[in-house]
């Protein structure tokens, strides 16, 4: 099936608008445009390109929204629907759009700016009503998005603040008496050798959802023994994207340093009371705010009673200044406990009025709470999430009689469906961007599981446009995190060959090109014998295993560390020493990728290419074999360090080998016969990364009632506890799209056997 998309006219007197500005991190800028409707249309839209994210506000609704889509070299053009927020006469529409500015805007995206234009249509005609001229647009600087602003919006694990501006309106309106100014504008020559893609259609945006609310009675504090804890915490953090940081302590924010950090802990959970829809706010302090506060406080705790995704939105009527702090958490603990990081946390300021806020990012949560300092001028608030899930029906072609699979199908469904929405964030209790290998598998079985393939054809066109020779692919879109990570190269390559096979009626001609160029950039890490050597960035086995495994002694460890650490200009890699030596999984994914390009090379009849790799293939299959197969263990090693020490066996390398094919079959039954022996225990509770290597290992060689139960063995305790999948299976952790791609391998295989 080939993907259609529609293909555009954008207005030639269209210009590009931005802010005359210096780029400052994180600066907020508002554009406001009058919008006057004549007659009745049967849709009104809005096309929009933007280099950065925006919200969309028209009449005070929020109606459409954008994350960070886009390259350098790629940017999409992306249709909104305003049809059901314009009425005759006068309309206001706003635009509220962020730009990061540091860390990753200068390696991901161009200068900030956007050009659009509003077209009205009926009766298969077209009225073009608005356009993206500076004589009609006006900007202004959103100030209220300014007051301790600490984390851009597709960052993890930083604090936010925002500062709440009183107003009758329902959206994060413009300071009254704005000092509104015309923008600086660009001709559409900014398009120059850059290419624009038309998106199927804008992200979701569903309805207002409303949880339930709670009493609560008292607040407990974490002793103080924390703040170290939490100081090593943010110096890893500063360290690591060389940005802000923060922590929510004392009911504060600060940008600084940690003092006396605090977390918010509502009482067990059966002792809860629920005070049904009338909410009625307790004036007197609660035990703890008598230390803690000087003036009275409320708190109150909500449930959406399921995992939701979206966009927060909170409303507030106070009569005096106020902040509220925000925990969010996925899960409870044992005694009623939000189960949260020190991350987990907003705080925001208010003015007196009635003030109705919507966040400028996707979150995703089941628990919030929220303690209001100051309360006594609070006369009404209310919390709720705006959802952005990606709501579409199952394909026709799914028929699922195991009830195990049928379960677990449905929950793939669901989380995909949380989790992935527009912006790919495959986690969004915690992500703030794409993790490329992640989104790739999420995309794949989305486009099975839908029958919607476009974001998945999206994400690779970014990934395309992003390549440079010699370069490994950011692991993130956008790329905020300095590491890299190989084998998100070669999952890339081999999503992009089953994209074309599956979606394309011929080859893309951008396979070809994209392939080559990620397979030689690997040349300089390349062994006379084919494999690959000291390749830099994470060469990790799991998420879910960050150091070597046992048997291995303390000193021995510490030896390989010590000895093979990673230069201080080379990437950030938190999982050394894997990353130096022979990394089987490493060099299992890179020959799979040798394999797959040499076919569609023969297929596209580019045979001298098709040869190259077949050479490459031949040589590192035998290579991978020779060194790395343990014929007395009957496993293969993890590693063969640069200091000539073979690492022991463990079970991701051996089930890499597997899928891979490069193993004999009596090799093969060696290797399975040992890792499900339970005395070795090579068996264990993956992460759904580690559980993909497992499936496509043993349904390599036919091994497809191992496959079911070890599939049933990991997953059934999950889906024993809830309808959506985590991130690992052991619980404590975030709901997580990636460990749909298991399940999906495991159902495809079966039905194909009938």
């Amino acid at each position: 099936m080939k993907i259609k998309t529609p293909i555009l006219w954008i207005s030639n007197d269209l210009q590009a608008l931005w802010a005359p500005l210096p780029r400052l991190p994180n600066t907020y800028i508002w554009f406001r445009v009058s919008l006057k409707i004549k007659k009745k249309y049967s849709k009104t839209e809005f096309r929009l390109v933007s280099t950065i994210p925006y919200q969309i506000f028209c009449n005070g609704i929020l109606c459409g929204w954008g994350p960070w889509r886009g390259t350098k070299r790629l940017l999409w053009l992306t249709l909104h629907n305003l049809s059901s927020c314009l009425h005759l006469g006068k309309n206001e529409l706003c635009l509220l759009m962020h730009d990061p500015a540091v860390p990753s805007a200068q390696r991901d995206s161009i200068e900030p700016w956007w050009m659009g234009e509003v077209v009205a249509k009926y009766s298969g005609s077209e009225d073009l009503l608005l356009a993206s001229k500076e004589d009609s647009w006006l900007w202004t600087k959103a100030k209220e998005w300014e007051a301790n602003m600490l984390q851009s919006w597709y960052l993890r694990n930083f604090s936010e603040c925002y500062l709440m501006v009183a107003k009758k309106s329902n959206f994060p309106s413009p300071k009254p008496r704005a000092d509104w100014k015309k923008p600086s504008s660009y001709t559409q020559s900014i398009l120059k050798d850059r290419k624009v893609e038309v998106t199927s259609e804008a992200p979701p945006l569903g309805k207002l959802m409303q949880p339930r609310k709670y009493q609560i009675i008292s607040l407990n504090r974490i002793p103080l023994y924390q703040k170290k804890e939490c100081n090593n915490y943010y110096q890893r953090l500063w360290k690591r994207w060389q940005s802000c940081n923060g922590a929510w302590y004392e009911g504060w924010l600060n940008s600084q340093q940690i003092v006396n950090p605090v977390h918010y802990i509502p009482p067990d959970g059966k002792k809860i009371k629920f005070s049904g829809n009338t909410w009625h706010f307790y004036r007197e302090p609660l035990d703890l705010s008598k230390q803690r506060f000087k003036k009275p406080h409320i708190a109150v705790l909500y449930d959406f009673e399921k995992h939701v995704s979206g966009i927060w939105h909170l409303s507030l009527d106070t009569k005096a200044h106020a902040t509220i702090h925000i925990l969010h958490s996925e899960t409870l603990l044992p005694y009623g406990e939000l189960n949260h990081g020190i991350e987990d946390s907003d705080c925001i300021k208010v003015v007196p009025g009635k003030t109705q806020w919507t966040g400028f990012q996707q979150r995703g949560t089941r628990y919030v709470l929220l303690v209001v300092e100051n309360a006594l001028g609070v006369e009404d608030i209310n919390f709720g999430i705006i959802s952005t899930k990606y709501e579409r029906p199952l394909s026709a072609n799914i028929n699922c009689k195991d009830n195990f699979l049928h379960s677990a199908l449905k929950a793939s469904k669901e989380t995909l469906s949380l989790c992935l929405s527009d912006g790919f964030m495959d986690c969004p209790g915690r992500e703030r961007a794409q993790w490329v290998g992640d989104s790739l598998l999420s995309a794949e079985v989305l486009a099975d599981l839908f029958n919607d393939p476009e974001p998945w054809r999206r994400l690779l066109l970014s990934l395309v446009s992003t390549s440079t020779p010699g370069e490994i692919l950011p692991a993130a879109i956008p790329s905020s995190f300095v590491d890299r990570i190989p084998l998100y190269d070669f999952i890339t390559v081999l999503s992009a060959i089953r994209y074309g096979e599956h979606y394309e009626n011929k080859i893309p001609s951008w396979l070809i090109p994209f392939l080559t160029e990620r397979i030689r950039t690997y040349y300089d890490y390349m062994m006379p014998g084919g494999l690959l050597e000291n390749v830099p960035g994470r060469n990790f086995q799991d998420w879910t295993i960050e150091y070597p495994l046992t048997p291995i002694s303390t000193n021995l460890l510490k030896k390989w560390i010590q000895s093979s650490r990673p230069s201080a200009k080379g990437c950030y890699d938190f999982l050394d020493p894997r990353t130096r030596g022979i990394n089987a999984v490493t060099n299992a994914y890179w020959l799979r990728v040798l394999k797959a390009s040499k076919a569609v090379a023969h297929k596209a009849n580019k045979s001298a290419l098709a040869n190259e790799f077949e050479i490459l293939w031949k040589k590192g299959a035998h290579s991978f074999v020779e060194l790395l197969w343990d014929e007395t263990q009957g496993l293969v090693h993890e590693r063969i360090p640069t200091l000539g020490t073979k690492f022991p066996p463990s079970e991701l390398p051996n089930y890499a080998a597997l899928s891979a094919g490069l193993l004999s079959q009596k090799q093969a039954e060696r290797v399975i016969g040992n890792c499900w022996n339970k005395q070795k225990r090579m068996i264990r509770v993956l992460s759904p990364y580690g559980a993909k290597l497992v499936i496509e290992g043993l349904l390599q060689y036919n091994k497809l009632d191992l496959a079911y139960r070890y599939l049933k063995s990991v997953y059934s305790p999950m889906l024993e506890q809830g309808n959506t999948l985590w991130e690992t299976f052991t619980g404590g952790s975030k709901v997580h799209g990636w460990g749909a791609y298991p399940i999906w391998t495991l159902w495809k295989s079966i039905s194909q056997h009938g």
